[in-house]
């Protein structure tokens, strides 16, 4: 912790956007949000004053998420050079395999 208890308090007092000076005090102070809540209340702000936090959207399950493009394109061209390397990767291992089959048969 860097900031003293009593510099927490007046920080978050004088703050405009409350809920961003939680956000603000915790980072300063390498803590977490938790921490910096608990602190004030034990100076005394009334949990009713603080900021609850935020909730963050959650996207619908059923709904896909917003892809651009460019990006399915560039997924696309790696697929297919993923692919042919597979295929190279295969040719060579059956390669291998006949050499290796005939090698036994010596």
């Amino acid at each position: 912790m860097k900031m003293k208890p009593e510099e927490i308090r007046r920080e978050f007092t004088e703050a405009k956007n409350k809920q961003e000076q939680i956000k603000i005090l915790s980072e300063l102070n390498l803590c977490s949000r938790e921490e910096i809540i608990k602190i004030l209340i034990e100076q005394g702000i009334p949990e009713a004053e603080i900021p609850k936090a935020r909730a963050r959207k959650k996207q619908p399950a059923n709904k896909k998420p917003n892809v651009p493009q460019s990006v399915k394109n560039a997924i696309a061209e790696r697929i297919v050079k993923l692919t042919e390397e597979a295929e190279e990767k295969e040719r060579e291992v059956k390669e291998l395999r006949t050499f290796l089959e005939g090698m036994k048969e010596d």
